[in-house]
C-alpha cells in the first residue's frame, strides 16, 4: 500500500456505494443480530459464490428485472477488484446506463401488457380507426400543436372527438402517455379511450357538445335541468376534487393543466362530474362560454406574474371559486370581498346545515389563500367535503 489516493480509489469507493444501494445497508455495519458485517471482502465472497441474493434488498429483488439486477451487481463487483482490474469510471457509467435501459425496456413491456387489464374503462382503438376518424391526421383537422404532441378533430361512430397524437421521440413521452391514460380512465374525467400501436401513442377525448355542464345546472334552470340539492352539489364538488387529486398524484402533472371552472365540468345522467378541458392541449375547442372578465375570477394571484410556473395549487384556487359559486348559486366576476369570515351562511339561500356550511366556508377560504403554500392539497379537500356531506345528511335525516 502506497497511501496514495488515485482515480481507481474513487472507483473502489463507488463500488461500495453501489452495493449499499443494492443491499439498503451501510458498509462496515453489523446487522441487528450481529450476524453480518457489510464490508468489501464479504460482498465479493458472496458474489463469487452466487450468494449475493442473500443480502440484496428484498423489495428491490421483487421490483427489478433480473437481467438488470445481475448486470448492476457485476458492475459493483468489478469496482472492488484489485486496482489494475478495476474499470474506468467512463466504463462504469456506460454499463450503468445500459442497465437502466434494460430495466426501462422491461418495465415498459410489463406496463404495455398490463394496460388493458389495469384500465378496464378505457377503450383501446385500432390505429386504422384513428386514421379513419381523422382522415389520416389531415392538416384541415389539426386543432393545435404542443411540445408533446398535436390535437386533431375527428369523428367516431357519430361522436365528435379530439384525438391527441403524441410526438414519437423517446424519453419522458412514454411516462406522459401512461399518466394521461391514467387520467383517461378516471371516473371524473371525460374520455373515450386510447391507441397504443406501431409506435403511436394516441388519446381520444369526447367533445361534450351536448349535455348539461355544471354551469348549466347552476345558472340555467329549465324543465330539463332541475335545481340541484345541497347533497347533490357537495357530491359533485367531491367528484371534481377527487379528479384533481388523482391528476396531481401523477408524474407529469406539470404538463397536465386542467381548466377548472363550472363550464368545464359536465354531468352525466347520474350527476357524476366529468372534467373536460386541459389548457395545455386545448382539448376543449368549443367557443368560450365566458368572456375574459369572467375567466379572471378562476385565476390564482400568481397566474398574473409573468412566466410564473404552473403548480397544482393553481387548480386548488380555481376549485375554491367553483365551490363558492356552487353554494352561492352565482356566476362570479370577482370574489365577493363583502363576505366576512363566518358569515357565508348569510348569503347562501340553500337548505344547508350550519355546521356543514361552516366546514365548506373553511375549505373555500383555505383554497383561496393568496399564498399558494397555504392552500391545501386536493386529497385534504376531499376529506373535508366528505365530512361536510356527512354532516348535511345526518341533519337532513334527523329533521
Amino acid at each position: 500500500m502506497t497511501g496514495l489516493v488515485t482515480k481507481q480509489s474513487d472507483v473502489y469507493s463507488f463500488g461500495m456505494v453501489l452495493f449499499e444501494v443494492l443491499c439498503s445497508k451501510l458498509c462496515t455495519v453489523t446487522d441487528k443480530d450481529g450476524g453480518f458485517m457489510f464490508d468489501a471482502q464479504t460482498v465479493k465472497d458472496l458474489y463469487t459464490n452466487n450468494k449475493l441474493d442473500e443480502i440484496i434488498d428484498r423489495d428491490l429483488r421483487k421490483q427489478m428485472n433480473m437481467t438488470a439486477l445481475r448486470k448492476f451487481s457485476a458492475i459493483a463487483y468489478r469496482c472492488l477488484l484489485d486496482r489494475k482490474d478495476r474499470p474506468l469510471m467512463d466504463v462504469v457509467k456506460n454499463e450503468l446506463e445500459e442497465t437502466l435501459k434494460i430495466e426501462g425496456e422491461v418495465s415498459k413491456k410489463k406496463l404495455d401488457a398490463e394496460t388493458s387489464k389495469s384500465l378496464p374503462g378505457a377503450h383501446r382503438f385500432s390505429l386504422a380507426e384513428i386514421n379513419h376518424a381523422t382522415d389520416e391526421f389531415a392538416p384541415k383537422n389539426k386543432l393545435t400543436q404542443g411540445g408533446f404532441g398535436g390535437a386533431f378533430r375527428g369523428n367516431i361512430s357519430g361522436k365528435e372527438v379530439v384525438v391527441w397524437r403524441m410526438t414519437k421521440e423517446k424519453g419522458p413521452r412514454i411516462q406522459t402517455f401512461y399518466d394521461l391514460l391514467s387520467v383517461c380512465n378516471h371516473v371524473n374525467f371525460i374520455s373515450l379511450g386510447y391507441c397504443d400501436e406501431e409506435e403511436e401513442k394516441i388519446l381520444v377525448y369526447e367533445q361534450m357538445t351536448h349535455g348539461a355542464s355544471l354551469y348549466d345546472c347552476l345558472f340555467r334552470h329549465t324543465n330539463f335541468i332541475p335545481r340541484l340539492s345541497v347533497e347533490q352539489r357537495l357530491e359533485i364538488c367531491i367528484g371534481v376534487a377527487k379528479g384533481l387529486s388523482h391528476l396531481h398524484s401523477l408524474t407529469n402533472t406539470i404538463i397536465l393543466k386542467p381548466h377548472v371552472k363550472t363550464a368545464n365540468v359536465y354531468l352525466d345522467r347520474n350527476l357524476v362530474p366529468k372534467i373536460t378541458s386541459f389548457n395545455s392541449f386545448n382539448f376543449d375547442v368549443r367557443p368560450s362560454e365566458s368572456s375574459w372578465s369572467l375567466e379572471r375570477v378562476y385565476l390564482a394571484p400568481e397566474r398574473f406574474i409573468p412566466n410564473y410556473p404552473y403548480s397544482p395549487k393553481v387548480d386548488v384556487y380555481a376549485f375554491g371559486v367553483v365551490l363558492l359559486e356552487v353554494l352561492l348559486e352565482k356566476s362570479l366576476m370577482i370574489l365577493p370581498a363583502f363576505i366576512m369570515p363566518g358569515q357565508l351562511h348569510m348569503f347562501v339561500k340553500l337548505n344547508i346545515y350550519g355546521e356543514c356550511i361552516r366546514e365548506c366556508e373553511s375549505v373555500i377560504r383555505l383554497c383561496l389563500e393568496h399564498d399558494p403554500a397555504r392552500r391545501p392539497f386536493m386529497n385534504e379537500v376531499v376529506d373535508r367535503l366528505e365530512h361536510a356531506l356527512q354532516l348535511q345528511k345526518q341533519w337532513i335525516g334527523g329533521t
